[in-house]
């Protein structure tokens, strides 16, 4: 059983101002439109850009030419190298590979490469900066989809806790009283007036009973200091939840690059090589299945 990973991103225009825009929902017309150049034309810092119809979005492949410098020929039957370099040149038309589907919204596309040295986020960036140049004090940039499913299960879907790990650097809090996680840290730090980093596990007494309302009391304590938790490098911020259907689920509440590992069926299959056009394929699958989950990130 073969595996492929799918990663997710979208992408924005940047101001000095921090603003951000996205693609005009019908952005995809004009990159359709760029898959119907010629060869040379569709070629961007080396990379060609094959656009693939079929679907409401679009199905890009990237190809850069393998670098021939210093390739090694080997005889495997007995495990040395041939002489030469560049053999009979079949390999010549082969290329590093990467399958993309973009959606019809958010400027968000799905992408699939074939191995480390196939074109990455960079080339769909390039591919944007041709398509649509952006005015002046604005820039384009590719940024990671990101995945907040723990943390919307544990705000919107759980009761309370009975642990918590975080990671935290204590503030000055000029004698306000403490009511949250990191807060107790900083009354700490300014009882003993200095600065502290923080590495903390917290967990419920379970000899002592650890009732509903102990749970409920730790859950809030965590949740009135979340976003600064979240806020910091590294924090590691991960619960034991009580959900409302009563069922314990560990919660990791860091927020993930979407990335989804695709498993293919050795019978799909005729041969020991696999063509590309099952990476387009998968490519499509996966983005059609994830479309709702891509969609609902991007809009928060």
């Amino acid at each position: 059983m073969a595996e492929r990973s799918v990663s997710f991103w979208q992408c924005v225009q940047e101001g000095a101002k921090s603003a951000v825009v996205w693609p005009e929902d019908s952005y995809l017309n004009a990159l359709r439109a760029f898959g119907r150049l010629t060869a040379e034309e569709r070629t961007i810092g080396g990379v060609c850009h094959i656009a693939h119809p079929g679907g409401d979005g679009l199905t890009l492949s990237m190809h850069k030419p393998l670098d021939r410098n210093f390739l090694a020929h080997v005889d495997w039957s007995s495990g040395t190298l041939k002489e030469g370099a560049g053999g009979d040149g079949r390999d010549s038309d082969y290329a590093n590979s990467t399958a993309v589907h973009f959606y019809p919204r958010f400027g968000a596309f799905a992408m699939a490469a074939v191995n480390r040295s196939s074109p990455r986020q960079g080339a769909v960036k390039r591919l944007m900066e041709r398509c649509f140049p952006p005015e002046h004090g604005f820039h384009w940039a590719v940024r990671p989809v990101m995945d907040t499913t723990a943390l919307d299960v544990f705000k919107g879907s759980t009761i309370g806790i009975t642990s918590l790990t975080t990671k935290f650097s204590t503030l000055k809090q000029l004698g306000l009283e403490p009511t949250g996680v990191a807060s107790f840290g900083d009354a700490l730090a300014e009882n003993i007036d200095a600065e502290l980093d923080i590495d903390v596990t917290m967990t419920l007494n379970a000899k002592r009973g650890a009732s509903r309302g102990m749970q409920k009391r730790l859950r809030g304590a965590l949740l009135r200091d979340l976003a600064r938790l979240l806020s910091g490098k590294d924090n590691g911020t991960k619960v034991t939840a009580i959900l409302e259907n009563g069922r314990t689920e560990i919660l990791d509440l860091v927020e993930q690059a979407l990335v989804v590992s695709q498993e293919i069926d050795d019978k799909d299959t005729a041969s020991n090589e696999r063509l590309f056009r099952e990476l387009l394929n998968i490519i499509v699958s996966v983005s059609d299945d994830r479309q709702d989950q891509v969609y609902g990130m991007l809009e928060r």
